[in-house]
């Protein structure tokens, strides 16, 4: 019984410290206003998911918007010194934003305020 608990507190405290290494932020967004998302000036490369939940690929690489970039959002995204600005949201922008500081996991959703 007691070797059981002992693996409770060690398996509790494992998901505490992974937890302690990433982050998720939900955004409130306006469909038809400007976002503008600050990932913070480090990061240069931020990832959507395309296909299925595991297959994200990259938006911004090497700190500019990539051809799935520029085909996502067209002329209504730019990309400038960790920040991205979306005007004129749409529907499909209510997405997660997956990138990365310090070697850490991060993600922010845009979710509509309505």
């Amino acid at each position: 019984m007691r070797q059981g608990k002992t693996m409770l507190v060690a398996l509790i405290g494992a998901l505490f410290i992974a937890y302690a290494y990433a982050a998720a932020a939900v955004m409130p967004v306006t469909v038809g206003g400007d976002a503008v998302i600050k990932f913070g000036a480090e990061v240069n490369e931020i990832l959507q998911v395309v296909g299925g939940p595991d297959d994200r690929q990259p938006i911004v690489k090497d700190g500019k918007l990539t051809d799935l970039g520029r085909q996502k959002f067209g002329e209504r995204a730019t990309f400038a010194d960790g920040t991205l600005t979306i005007r004129k949201l749409q529907e499909s922008d209510l997405t997660d934003f997956f990138y990365q500081i310090a070697n850490k996991p991060m993600v922010i959703t845009l979710q509509s305020k309505q």
